[in-house]
């Protein structure tokens, strides 16, 4: 053994590292624990032990919180608390941070109020003893937090790969002991330390990080990991190639996602104790509660889907267990509180219907109808916001006629801001979508891409088919008759311009002149600017005055296209309620405005100021449209948008961001998109 030997290809400490390795399973489970502690009064002293980088401090403060609420974090690694006192300060956080040994804590008797424990412990032997000061320190009524891992997925094959390449005599690297502390020495170090096995409930939840390259996973691991508690020798060089590709090996039987990466689960137990001592006897019962709950905190992790509680936990030692199953069913979401406002909630994961398919959402599609049902206040508080989405099916319902299964890829739309079933909206991280009016994603086709589907491919259907009376793409027609797209840089005029091509028509259309290339490509023939005072006379100018077909995406483009179409007449088709007489008073001619409302398309009665009734023949045209889209994507003929990908942030945050985008009609040429 060389004394401070490292091998050569020991990757060097980076703290981008720790996320590659881990995902952000820790902070999974520190959003898990919270969820499950009692809400925060402002009088609350919450301690964070064993902070590390603070991630529950950074859990608790980036979400409501009284005022007066105190955290004191503590660490034995004076990094971490340089680093937690760093974060107060530029973050005005009312946190104070101390090194100090959670098997000594400087505070008095009964000072706090909570005491989160957040993967604090590593051994039994540092356990109990702080355990015991956890109890001491904790108010009466106080509770502690504790969490454990039940299961990695990498430690067993780190352990084969030292076996391997070291033999098995001698010690396991520090990590990898079995003296880690796991749910059979919490529950024992509870009993030790005074709390009350009947205030004690013990739960479960999954964590799950998707690794893109597991060579360079395995690299990071054996170079974090892997260490001997006396260091590195001069065979681990020798053999170190050897050890990643056991490692690696190990680990190829894992599951996949649709894109090849590998999936790790991490099983956690997570203990809710209450400070009350009582005396541990023989028929001391441990409430035991198989509570599954997961959550996506950025776009590496993934949910497979559901998981027996009984497969989770360890067998007990004690005599006398009163085990409980239960199943936590909520769903973050974005939902409609009051007329301005939205926000994000813990809401009931949806109740799978008959015809309906349950899906794990990936990525969501922003519109314009998305803000304007949250500012106008056209739904009632509680119902979910979001139309456009892209995921993964968990569930169909048995009255679906497609051909869905579990597993498969799946976007499309849902009924957003719907006040008849407040639960139908898309921006969560479960939602329930009319089966046969959904496709599978094609191949060639990613989840951020197929979230810009939903909305537009079904006004599409209703605007040029159904109400203009284009051919399908399908038929193989051609001719020479222009149709005018105004507003062809939005989503949906993205998809109009593309779809009137292919029936065969000669594509006018309007925009800003940053966008006439693009669109141009998209198979538009010539492109105006909607600025110009003239727009209606030039478009008249370019189509000799035949023009008879025009479609609004906007809503705004009445004057412009009454006076673009023939002074003969033509036909005019808009997304939103627009003014005949605006219409009548620049072209008499005009046939029109022909209205469509995307909602219609499921079937359904539904209340947008009044009551429309179910629509059967617009739901049965969006079932064959689907399937033309579909098709036409898998084929290439069809490309999405240009997509914004987490403009201002992924996930919920990201989204309500994005809602203010399109407030500010600061979207142009493409689709806002968020993953979460």
């Amino acid at each position: 053994m060389s004394s401070g030997f490292q091998p050569k290809q020991v990757t060097q400490y980076e703290a981008s590292h720790l996320a590659e390795l881990m995902g952000d399973v820790t902070g999974v489970v520190a959003n898990f624990s919270l969820d499950l502690s009692r809400p925060f009064e402002p009088t609350d002293i919450i301690h964070d032990n064993a902070c590390g980088p603070l991630t529950v401090s950074q859990v608790i403060l980036k979400t409501p919180r009284p005022e007066g609420l105190h955290i004191d974090a503590t660490d034995i690694n004076p990094q971490f608390v340089q680093s937690a006192q760093q974060a107060a300060q530029d973050n005005k956080f009312p946190l104070k941070a101390q090194v100090m040994d959670a098997r000594s804590l400087n505070f008095p008797d009964n000072h706090f109020t909570h005491s989160f424990n957040n993967f604090a412990f590593h051994s039994v032997e540092v356990a109990r003893p702080s355990m015991k000061e956890v109890y001491r320190t904790l108010k009466p009524g106080g509770i502690a937090i504790v969490s454990a891992w039940n299961s990695m997925p990498h430690t067993d094959a780190l352990k084969h790969a030292h076996w391997r390449t070291r033999g098995k005599d001698g010690s396991l690297p520090m990590l990898l002991q079995d003296m880690s502390f796991e749910e059979e020495h919490m529950k024992e170090s509870l009993l030790e330390a005074g709390f009350d096995p009947s205030k004690t409930e013990i739960h479960h939840t999954d964590a799950y990080v998707t690794i893109k390259d597991i060579k360079r996973w395995a690299q990071l691991a054996w170079s974090y990991l892997g260490v001997l508690p006396t260091g590195w020798c001069e065979t681990d060089e020798e053999k170190w190639e050897e050890a990643i590709d056991d490692i690696v090996e190990q680990l190829e039987d894992l599951e996949k996602d649709a894109n090849g990466k590998t999936i790790m689960k991490f099983v956690a137990c997570v203990a809710i104790a209450t400070n009350q001592s009582v005396t541990p006897t023989n028929d001391t019962q441990f409430h035991y509660y198989g509570a599954i709950r997961w959550y996506k905190c950025s776009q590496e992790l993934r949910q497979l889907g559901d998981i027996h509680p009984a497969s989770l936990i360890t067998q007990p030692q004690y005599n006398n267990i009163a085990i409980t199953e239960t199943k936590t069913m909520t769903t973050k979401a974005i939902v409609y509180v009051e007329k301005g406002k939205a926000q994000i909630q813990e809401v009931p994961k949806p109740k799978l219907r008959d015809d309906y398919i349950l899906v794990k959402v990936n990525a969501v599609g922003l519109n314009p109808t998305d803000w304007k049902h949250v500012d106008f206040g056209l739904t009632k508080p509680g119902s979910g916001i979001g139309c456009d989405y892209a995921g993964i099916v968990e569930e169909v319902g048995p009255k679906v006629t497609k051909q869905f299964k579990k597993g498969d890829r799946i976007s499309g739309v849902v009924h957003g801001a719907d006040a008849t079933q407040l639960e139908n909206g898309g921006f969560a991280e479960y939602i329930v979508a009319k089966g046969d009016v959904q496709i599978k994603t094609p191949d060639n086709v990613t989840d951020e891409e197929a979230a810009t589907l939903g909305i537009s491919i079904s006004t599409v259907g209703q605007g040029l088919y159904k109400t203009l009376g284009l051919p399908l793409p399908t038929e193989g027609k051609k001719s020479d008759e222009f149709i005018l797209i105004y507003g062809g840089s939005t989503a949906t005029g993205i998809y109009g311009i593309q779809f009137a091509k292919l029936s065969g028509l000669r594509v006018i259309t309007t925009a800003s002149p940053h966008n006439f290339d693009y669109l141009k490509s998209l198979g538009a023939e010539a492109v105006f600017d909607y600025k110009s005072p003239n727009v209606a006379e030039e478009i008249r100018k370019y189509t000799n005055n035949t023009l008879k077909l025009a479609w609004d995406c906007t809503g705004k483009g009445v004057a412009v296209s009454a006076g673009a179409l023939s002074t003969e007449g033509g036909k005019y088709a808009t997304l939103l309620q627009v003014d005949k007489q605006q219409l009548l008073d620049v072209n008499p001619k005009v046939d029109g405005p022909y209205v469509t409302l995307m909602y219609s398309i499921f079937g359904e009665r539904f209340f947008k100021g009044q009551e429309t009734p179910a629509q059967p023949e617009e739901f049965e045209f969006a079932k064959k449209f689907w399937e033309i889209a579909r098709q036409l994507l898998e084929e290439g003929k069809l490309k999405a948008p240009q997509t914004f990908v987490n403009r201002g942030g992924s996930g919920f945050e990201g989204i309500l961001k994005g809602l203010d985008e399109l407030r500010a009609n600061k979207v142009s040429g493409g689709k806002l998109v968020y993953t979460l």
